[in-house]
């Protein structure tokens, strides 16, 4: 449903990990908080385009150095081929623009 909240559903997370959405006209900012032990290459992100079903997937470290996946379901029409993600500080930021 349309009215879906981003970020409903969780798998895998626990207490160490946070998510922020922010959604405008022209594109969704994903704004994620990861274990402080991550680096730039023990995080992926994965884009699932699946017409009406996107998501996105952030495979991560948690806090004991364990392999982690949090799934985020997008509920908007968005261009995956225009994204981005920047990780610094512990902060993983993912931009999508809108179609």
């Amino acid at each position: 449903e349309s009215d879906e909240l981003i970020g409903s559903q969780i798998e895998n997370v626990g207490q160490d990990f946070s998510e922020d959405v922010i959604v405008s006209d022209k594109n969704i900012k994903m704004v994620l908080q990861l274990p402080i032990n991550n680096r730039k290459q023990d995080i992926k992100v994965t884009i699932h385009d699946n017409n009406d079903n996107n998501s996105v997937t952030i495979s991560y470290l948690d806090h004991e150095g364990r392999r982690c996946a949090y799934t985020s379901d997008i509920p908007y029409n968005v261009d995956f081929e225009i994204a981005k993600a920047t990780f610094k500080n512990g902060i993983l930021e993912i931009r999508i623009n809108r179609k």
